[in-house]
């Protein structure tokens, strides 16, 4: 009779058992979550950074044309 257990204490400890599984399974849930949110907001933050730098190139781009064709090109142009 030493080595009797009773049903409750071995639904006791299945409960525990269920507990810490799902408890378990809730934690990782909650890492891989976390992880994606980072990721997710290391490519915000790249994104901005590109749109930056494609907004200055557009910029850059657009003043040096503009005054090549309303400034420079009129000058070079041979007189009649």
């Amino acid at each position: 009779m030493k080595y009797f257990v009773s049903l409750a204490a071995v639904a006791g400890l299945w409960r525990e058992q269920l507990t810490t599984q799902h408890l378990r399974c809730y934690l990782d849930r909650q890492r891989a979550d976390q992880e994606f949110e980072d990721i997710v907001r290391e490519w915000r933050l790249v994104a901005v950074v590109f749109d930056r730098l494609m907004f200055w190139t557009f910029l850059t781009g657009n003043v040096i044309s503009t005054i090549a064709i309303l400034l420079i090109q009129p000058l070079t142009k041979p007189a009649a």
